[in-house]
């Protein structure tokens, strides 16, 4: 150019990426890890990096070091969606390399914005469980909760207890639905203290038939 710009046009297109929905199941981002900091807030004072030390799948974990007994991990996920009073489940992987104290929370939020947890006394968050395991071996976890009404969205808060010290990964992170967990095939059950009569009404068969393609529906 020889002569100054004085005025022009910028055209900018935005297309969501491919892995916005993440690498697994349900509502949580990037569970994985595998595409490094994507949907996690780790802040450098917060104890957690990704790594590619370990991993229970892939090449990635979550790495959490607490090496203080003054302050815990402060690692967050980005934003899920989610309803209220619905039952959900939180479940992955954990590597205990020392120590014990690392606690799941999720935060729940309404449509303004306004976190929902109860807390207690000291206004500090409940957790929804700790993690433990056996050191030097990866361990299966699953704790499940239930949204309160007027949940729109909700977020995974790791944090280890401010007294702990421990060194740990974290991987295959997963937050679904109860519903979404699978289950292949129904047998109803009849025991001697089942009522059983001349069967079920028709009433009734239409009723379950409607709750099973409800569930379905749900399950996608």
């Amino acid at each position: 150019l020889t002569q100054p710009v004085t005025d022009a046009t910028v055209s900018l297109v935005i297309s969501p990426a491919t892995l916005i929905t993440g690498d697994q199941a349900g509502v949580l981002r990037n569970g994985g890890f595998e595409y490094g900091r994507f949907c996690w807030l780790l802040p450098a004072n917060g104890q957690g990096e990704v790594s590619d030390e370990m991993a229970a799948t892939g090449k990635l974990s979550l790495k959490i070091v607490d090496p203080s007994d003054k302050a815990g991990s402060n690692i967050s996920s980005a934003d899920m969606p989610a309803e209220g009073g619905v039952k959900y489940v939180v479940k992955g992987k954990v590597y205990h390399v020392s120590g014990q104290g690392i606690g799941m929370y999720i935060k729940f939020h309404d449509a303004e914005g306004k976190q929902l947890n109860a807390t207690d006394a000291r206004g500090w968050l409940p957790a929804l469980g700790g993690l433990s395991g056996p050191e030097g071996k990866w361990a299966d976890f699953a704790i499940p909760f239930e949204t309160p009404q007027g949940t729109t969205s909700m977020q995974m808060w790791i944090h280890s207890a401010n007294a702990a010290k421990v060194e740990a990964y974290l991987d295959d992170l997963v937050v679904e639905k109860a519903t979404e967990l699978g289950v292949d095939v129904i047998h109803p059950m009849t025991t001697a203290y089942t009522s059983r009569g001349d069967g079920p009404s028709s009433n009734r068969i239409e009723r379950w038939e409607r709750i099973a393609v409800e569930a379905s529906e749900q399950c996608g």
